[in-house]
Parts: structure tokens; C-alpha cells; sequence
């Protein structure tokens, strides 16, 4: 049924991918050894996986949060907690050493690195379906029925540099398949995979933030509470449990994600180079996201036309990350698929990974000692700046995008969500004021936008205006 609903040209994207993911695996061989005084900056192969086998304790038959020394939210706990008993079932343990023991480095890794790839191969199989929905403006690639967003994904900078890290990208493909079903109208279902997505990170939460404000203004907040509550309900079923058998390991890992440390990539960490001071800035990051939250709310609320879904959800995580205390370098394959289905524009994916990709290079050169310069004006914390910078710049494009809604280079025609689900054409509430204001625009003959055709389904209306990337 899946293969049914695919795009054209599904098979060449799924082999783009494989073809990512093996010069990822490939690239990850040089650093899955149990040599500890390999140097992985120096290789640009640095991975969590092996250092946590080895010196976590999980190598000596320690247990997630009893045991084994593991930061990681619950559901990737239990990921962990699998392929560290699969190792010990294929590869058994072997003494190393008297009352230590160690199991297989390598085999560990590897198991991990096949099931991230699958994750990842799900990650672009719903972005091909989610593609299906997306229309292809005449600024598309010319290979004939293949969308743009699964294509970017499948070719992603960002999995290629960062995809064996950590674990990152298990919430990355559970939020994706989340957001086809919310698309497909399932929309108890889709609560159920974003709590299994809010169980592995903290960011699938700011979808609920993003539907809650969207339902409000369409008046479909009976739909959101029906994904919030299935939602909340598998995050309970999953997190209770570890709770009940081990709170003080549950306990580290949540104070490790709600209140972190200045840490590297962040502009925290620049500034505290600047001052020479350690800084604690997890209370002023708390309340910089109650302002992204109310900023983008008022944002959405007064736009003249309803906003889609992912550029919401985008602008959400987007705003957070980069006022985060610690902004990893793994966070690109959480960020890089929401910026694609915000803005699925050749240039803007085209910088974004550039930008990511020196990044990479640059916090492994400084961990190494090689970059030129230190403090914060050395060529490390350039590197965080520029990052930051064209991550605010995707950001107001997409809020230019808002606010110019007939210049989105995905509504094109009577497009309105192709990710809505239940949003989408449904009623848009507008305040008194924005109708107003629209009214107005239309008398003048500046609103290309007929709403009531969108609601309705109706033909695409003729637009004036320029659109999509034409308007840049």
C-alpha cells in the first residue's frame, strides 16, 4: 500500500539514499575499532556510540540508567538497552582485564549504525510520501515526478556528517512518520508515533506547540486534544515504567535535557569565551522560549492567512535551538528536514548545508586544536556565528513566507497545507482586524488570495503576483 502511494521516480531516491548512508557507514569504519587512543577529531569520525560502549560501562554488562553511565532520553535508552543484549547474545563477552569485562566494540557500533540506517531510509520514504502531497513549482528539478523534499532528503549534508553521532535520528524518522499520518487525517495514530518521537528528544514536542496554535485559529482544537492526549498517554506508557525501576538515571537524563550546561556550538559558548566567566543560562533559555512560543503564536495569529503547519513547526525548533545552551552538531538532522518541508527551495537547502557542513569540520578542527585562533575571535566561534546567522536568515525567509503568503513557494494555485491533515481548506478564523486588513487589500486589487475558494477545494485562481522563488 505504501509503494502505491509513493512518487514516481520513489526507487531512484530510496538508492540516492542507500548510496548516502554507505559513505556514511564507510566513512564511520575508521573509528569503529576498540583502539582508545584513536583520534577521531582528527579523522572527523567521532561518534558517542563507541565512547559510551567503552568507557559508559554498557561494554561491562551495565544497564541503561542502572549501571552504564547514559544521558539519553528513555525510548533511546531502551534502543540502546536492545542492541547492547544483541551484541552480548552474537559477540559474548570476553575478559579483558580482572573483574572487568568488555564486549565487542565494533559489533556494537555496527548493529547500531545498520538500524540508524534504517531509520534513516524511513525518514526519506515519508518524505517521499509527504511529496506526494507537496506541489512541484516550476522551479522543480526536471526529473519528471520526483519532489524535491525527498530528493534533498535523500542527499542530506547533514546525515552524512552527523548521522552516526548519537542517536538523533530515531525522533527525526518518528516525527516524520507523525507528520504523514496528521497529513493522512489519522490523527489518534499520529499522537501515539509523536509519543514515541517526545519519548527519544525533546523538539516532536513543539509540534503539539504548533498544532495547538493552528487549531485554534481554524476552531479544530477538539482534534488537537485528541493528539495531545494520545500523545501524552504513549509518553507515559514509555517513560512511567524506566521512572518506577530507575528515577535516579531517569532524573539525570531529563535535568541533562532541561537544564544543560553552556556547551559547544551554542552562541552561549562564544559568549563565555568573550567574558572569561562560566555562564548559567538554562533559566534565560527557558524564558527565551516562552518568548519564541508567544512570538510565533502572535505571529500566526495575525498573519493574513493561515500559516502552514511546517513552517511553524520549523520556526519553533528553529528559535529554540539556537538560543539553546548547547547546540550539538547532530541537531542538524532534527533541524534539516523541517527547514526542507518549511522552504523546499533549491538555495536555501543549497546554503544550509553548506553552512552545516563547514560547522562539522570546524567543531572537530577545534577539538583537535587545529583551527587557527581561539576565544571568541578565533575561527570556531566564526564558525558558530555563521551558523546561527543563515539559521536566522532561513528563519525570516520563512516568516517573509507568513506574511506574504501568496509569494509561498509551496501554495501555489489553491494549494493551502499539504501537511495540514484536518487544517487543511478547513475555515480559517482571522481576526476582525487581519479580515479588515484583507478586505482592504482586495479593494485595492492586492490580495491574489481567494480564501473562499481554498476552504471550498476550488479551482486555483489567477495570481498577479509573481510566486515562489520568481519573487526573490
Amino acid at each position: 500500500m505504501v509503494a502505491s502511494r509513493l512518487p514516481e521516480s520513489a526507487a531512484l531516491v530510496i538508492a540516492l539514499a542507500l548510496v548516502t548512508w554507505t559513505l556514511r557507514m564507510l566513512h564511520q569504519t575508521a573509528c569503529n575499532t576498540n583502539e582508545v587512543e584513536l583520534n577521531t577529531m582528527l579523522r572527523l569520525c567521532y561518534s558517542d556510540l563507541p565512547v559510551l560502549w567503552r568507557d559508559g560501562g554498557l561494554g561491562s554488562g551495565g544497564v541503561p540508567y542502572r549501571g552504564a553511565s547514559l544521558d539519553q532520553p528513555p525510548l533511546i535508552a531502551l534502543w540502546v538497552l536492545l542492541t547492547q543484549r544483541l551484541t552480548f547474545l552474537v559477540a559474548p563477552l570476553e575478559p579483558v582485564a580482572p573483574r572487568s569485562l568488555e564486549g565487542d566494540t565494533t559489533f556494537f557500533v555496527s548493529l547500531n549504525v545498520l538500524l540508524l540506517g534504517g531509520a534513516f531510509l524511513v525518514l526519506v520514504v515519508a518524505h517521499l510520501l509527504l511529496s506526494r502531497r507537496h506541489p512541484h513549482p516550476p522551479t522543480e528539478l526536471t526529473l519528471e515526478g520526483l519532489g524535491r523534499i525527498g530528493l534533498f532528503t535523500a542527499l542530506s549534508v547533514g546525515v552524512f556528517t552527523a548521522g552516526t553521532i548519537s542517536w538523533a535520528l530515531v525522533p527525526a524518522a518518528l516525527v516524520a512518520v507523525a507528520l504523514v499520518l496528521w497529513a493522512s487525517r489519522r490523527v489518534a495514530v499520529a499522537g501515539v508515533v509523536l509519543g514515541l518521537a517526545a519519548s527519544a528528544a525533546w523538539y516532536p514536542l513543539m509540534l503539539l506547540v504548533a498544532l495547538w496554535i493552528l487549531c485554534r485559529r481554524a476552531d479544530r482544537l477538539r482534534d488537537w486534544s485528541t493528539f495531545a492526549m494520545t500523545t501524552m498517554a504513549t509518553w507515559v506508557v514509555i517513560n512511567l515504567p524506566i521512572v518506577l525501576v530507575a528515577p535516579q538515571g531517569w532524573l539525570l537524563q531529563a535535568r541533562t535535557a532541561m537544564a544543560p550546561e553552556v556547551g559547544l556550538g551554542s552562541v552561549w559558548h562564544v559568549l563565555q569565551q568573550a567574558t572569561g566567566v562560566t555562564l548559567r543560562v538554562w533559566p534565560l533559555s527557558w524564558l527565551l522560549v516562552a518568548v519564541a512560543v508567544a512570538a510565533v503564536t502572535a505571529l500566526c495569529w495575525w498573519a493574513p492567512r493561515r500559516p502552514r503547519l511546517a513552517q511553524v513547526f520549523a520556526l519553533l525548533v528553529l528559535a529554540i535551538t539556537v538560543t539553546a545552551p548547547v547546540y550539538s552538531p547532530q541537531h542538524v538532522i532534527w533541524i534539516a528536514p523541517l527547514a526542507l518541508l518549511a522552504r523546499p527551495v533549491l538555495l536555501d537547502w543549497l546554503v544550509f548545508s553548506l553552512v552545516e557542513a563547514v560547522y562539522w569540520a570546524a567543531v572537530w578542527g577545534h577539538l583537535q586544536g587545529n583551527l587557527w585562533g581561539g576565544g571568541p575571535f578565533g575561527a570556531y566561534s566564526a564558525a558558530i556565528l555563521l551558523r546561527v546567522a543563515v539559521q536566522v536568515w532561513l528563519m525570516a525567509r520563512i516568516i517573509a513566507d507568513i506574511r506574504s503568503p501568496w509569494y509561498d513557494p509551496v501554495r501555489s494555485g489553491h494549494v493551502d497545507d499539504p501537511l495540514g491533515g484536518v487544517l487543511d481548506h478547513t475555515t480559517d478564523r482571522a481576526p476582525d482586524e487581519v479580515l479588515h486588513l484583507q478586505d482592504s487589500l482586495g479593494a485595492l486589487g492586492d490580495d491574489p488570495v481567494d480564501d473562499d475558494a481554498l476552504v471550498a477545494g476550488g479551482p486555483a485562481v489567477d495570481d498577479p503576483a509573481p510566486t515562489g522563488e520568481a519573487a526573490r
